[in-house]
């Protein structure tokens, strides 16, 4: 992986809870957040045709709604 692969990122979790994952993020630049506001660049879900709150936020607000699996495919790209 490229060193900062999410630098600037503001990444918001739904629905799991990934240690691995977050590790991964914050060593490569990111932020991991607790809700979806404005500044948030990315959600990542467990099941993507759920219907949370974070979900019907971030579609509001035009942010990317991602699931593990794609978002690991953006790291290991």
């Amino acid at each position: 992986m490229l060193e900062g692969k999410c630098k600037g990122w503001s990444i918001c979790m739904s629905g799991f809870r990934d240690s691995n994952l977050e590790e991964v993020i914050t060593s490569e630049g990111g932020k991991i957040v607790s809700g979806v506001s404005k500044k948030t660049t990315h959600l990542v879900v467990k099941d993507k045709s759920a219907n949370s709150s974070k979900i019907s936020k971030a579609k509001l607000l035009g942010i990317p709604i991602l699931s593990i699996e794609e978002f690991y495919g953006i790291l290991n790209n």
